[in-house]
């Protein structure tokens, strides 16, 4: 979804899919998103080509 989002423009929908997952993880299973998880955020945030 995350790279859905991004590939159409729709930043917010990006950042909102990936707090949705924070806050799930957080109250469903008191865990943080996996690394694999934050670091595709984190490159998508700020415009860099994840590798596949």
């Amino acid at each position: 979804m995350m790279r859905a989002y991004t590939a159409l423009g729709q930043r917010h929908l990006l950042a909102r899919t990936y707090q949705r997952c924070v806050d799930t993880l957080r109250h469903e299973l008191d865990l943080p998103p996996d690394a694999q998880t934050s670091h595709l955020y984190y490159l998508l945030v700020h415009g860099l080509a994840p590798e596949e």
